[in-house]
């Protein structure tokens, strides 16, 4: 029974008992700021479970995309352990149905839809929970011998919904745990716990001594515990897991959802590593996944986590002697996800090109950190101090399990201790450079911006701010923050340069001297403003006469600059421009007009052109990057270069 069968029959079975089946959500969470990442089939259903609003059906069902990184480093040394997954489960947020239903529909689907035979199932439950004891011993094949109590069978956050959990065990065999005949699930490995239903049916409102079953029964008795009106059902299965079961493997590497992409890794290696084969293909997998949901690689968050996925699989392939593209690998993934995730081939250019360049770059990394590396191994041959592993951390971007590995392969220790404190020293000295003082938004005085209209205004000082403390008075040589009620002074925003210029108060020079709530005159610098918009691209100052522009007022100011007119003097006319020799035609005619009018106004008037000619460089120097990287996807395999790399592309020309 392949993975795409198991993932079918589960759905089907629960839409066929009247259950609503969704399609998975994306990994990144919609409106829930608490986690990064999707990490539980219930989580996109929370709303429902809290009351926020109304579950499309009282009964659904889903498989869900899910990806945890806790125990990053467990992957490939268990049996079990990946970071994306898929979360088959059944649920009730509302109450529609409870234990007495909820356990005969899952005892039906692994004893029916699946076969597992029964006397290889076990079953555990909480201490307190004698009703679901009862239901389980009524079901066919099932005894009170296979059923025991445990006290980790409890789910809850500390507040809120909480209650009882019973899980459903597989025995694997003797051979594989303590080798007692009276083993018992959760002791050793025998046993593979591969189904987990939950039972919210309290309402924690105190602290309760542990989830034993006297601190639940005291709970209740102190009325830390109340029991709610309507209990919900919530249930959550592996795919993974369950799979390797039912396909008689020994771990979820050896399945028919991870094995292709292992044997991929394994027959184009150099050298045959287990660890690192199912690290690069658990690690693939979930990076294609990630990007396919819209993350992009970056050192914090979300992005933070991909990365790490995408660099410790890229370690790996290096020590494996991987001669197979990585992005390869990816596609893989897309092929064989097309059935339940056909989203994931159409977005695999884009997952390839995101892959492809963070790969560049940590290629990058890797040569400037070894280099380093060798440095600090020769001068420490026993022990890598944790400050010297930091600052290979911290300024090459060289990541401590690298670090790790390569001592391990030299014989040579890492202080980690000291590497942590080394992080947590940076961490503390961030904080200290950090501006504690912030002020809320609301709390500022309100100013009308009048720069779109004329540089100069009449205004009033409406207060004065001094190390994010409120001061009266501001003497000459002191760093302030002003606030007008009027202001012409453009505020640097979006990549725009901010204007500069000077405040005159009556009683003395420019801010010599200023007391708060005083009339005052703000004059934005003329050059200042003029220079700023010529400096930024033409595509944001100059528009064709039949589009709308976002930045029609502060062009009406630039006119002014150029010209030494007001706002409502005459200008250039943008709506009817004059044709001019070799103006050309067509609907960007205007436009390359208007820039070389406004370029001869520049030189007219006195102003520097040499941001025109910064800017030119910058094009030039971005289409040149472009066409590095166009050739880098192709040696990746990633995009052929189009009109032949360079061919056929403008240059800017350089005034």
């Amino acid at each position: 029974m392949t993975g795409n069968e198991i993932r079918r029959r589960f759905l089907e079975h629960f839409a066929s008992r009247e259950h609503k089946v969704l399609p998975s959500a994306s990994l990144v969470p919609h409106g829930d700021p608490s986690t990064l990442f999707i990490s539980a089939g219930m989580q996109p259903l929370k709303p429902y479970y809290l009351g926020l609003s109304d579950p499309p059906a009282p009964r659904l069902a889903t498989c869900q995309k899910c990806l945890r990184t806790g125990d990053i480093d467990e992957v490939g040394k268990t049996d079990r352990h990946d970071t994306f997954f898929e979360m088959l489960g059944n649920f009730a947020p509302t109450g529609d149905y409870f234990k007495e239903e909820a356990i005969p529909l899952a005892w039906d689907l692994v004893t029916e839809v699946f076969a597992m035979p029964v006397d290889r199932l076990r079953v555990t439950i909480h201490p307190t929970d004698d009703e679901a004891h009862d239901i389980w011993i009524q079901q066919p094949g099932m005894t009170a011998v296979h059923v025991t109590r445990l006290e980790d069978n409890w789910w809850g956050l500390g507040a809120g919904p909480c209650g009882p959990d019973s899980e459903i065990w597989w025995d694997r065999g003797k051979e594989f745990g303590c080798g007692q005949d009276d083993c018992v699930p959760d002791h050793c490995d025998r046993f593979t716990e591969f189904w987990n239903l939950v039972f919210p049916q309290y309402d924690q409102r105190g602290p309760i001594e542990g989830t034993s079953g006297e601190a639940v029964r005291r709970g209740l008795a102190d009325g830390s515990l109340v029991p709610l009106k309507r209990p919900a059902i919530d249930t959550g299965m592996g795919l993974e897991r369950i799979s390797y079961i039912l396909q008689g493997k020994t771990n979820i590497f050896e399945t028919d959802l991870l094995a292709p992409l292992v044997d991929a890794v394994r027959q184009n290696s150099d050298q045959r590593t287990t660890l690192s084969e199912r690290i690069i293909a658990d690690h693939i997998r979930a990076a294609t996944f990630v990007i396919g949901d819209g993350v992009m690689p970056s050192n914090e968050g979300r992005g933070y986590v991909l990365r790490r996925l995408i660099r410790r699989a890229a370690i790996h392939a290096q020590r494996a002697g991987l001669r197979r593209p990585l992005t390869d690998l990816a596609v893989m993934v897309g092929a064989e996800m097309r059935e339940p995730y056909p989203e994931l081939q159409q977005q695999m250019p884009t997952i390839q090109r995101v892959l492809g360049e963070e790969l560049v770059r940590f290629n990058r990394t890797v040569e400037q950190g070894l280099e380093q590396f060798e440095k600090v191994a020769a001068q420490h041959p026993k022990t890598i101090l944790g400050a010297d592993a930091f600052r290979l951390h911290d300024t090459y971007g060289f990541p401590l399990e690298l670090t790790r590995e390569l001592a391990a392969e030299r014989g040579i220790e890492v202080d980690e201790q000291g590497f942590r404190a080394s992080m947590e020293e940076q961490r503390a000295r961030s904080r200290r450079g950090t501006p504690q003082g912030w002020t809320l938004a609301k709390d500022l005085p309100k100013s009308e911006f009048t720069g779109y209209r004329e540089l100069t205004t009449e205004t009033k000082v409406l207060a004065l701010r001094k190390d994010d403390k409120p001061v009266e008075v501001a003497g000459e040589g002191d760093a302030v923050e002003v606030f007008l009620e009027r202001t012409p002074f453009y505020a640097e925003s979006g990549g725009q340069v901010g204007d500069t210029g000077t405040i005159t108060t009556p009683s003395a020079p420019p801010l010599g001297h200023a007391p708060a709530a005083q009339s005052a005159a703000g004059d934005s610098r003329r050059e200042r403003r003029a220079e700023g918009i010529v400096g930024r691209p033409g595509s944001h100052n100059f528009r064709c006469p039949s589009e709308p522009s976002h930045h029609e007022g502060r062009d009406r100011a630039y006119q002014s600059a150029c010209h030494g007119e007001s706002a409502g003097g005459p200008a250039l006319s943008r709506e009817s421009p004059t044709t001019e020799r070799g103006g050309g035609t067509g609907s960007n005619a205007p436009v390359r007009r208007e820039v070389r009018r406004h370029r001869a106004c520049c030189v007219l008037r006195g102003l520097d052109v040499r941001a025109l000619r910064r800017h030119a460089r910058h094009e030039q120097r971005r289409h040149r990057h472009r066409d590095d990287r166009l050739r880098i996807q192709h040696r990746l395999g990633l995009e052929a270069p189009r009109h032949g790399g360079r061919r056929g592309r403008r240059r800017p020309r350089a005034p």
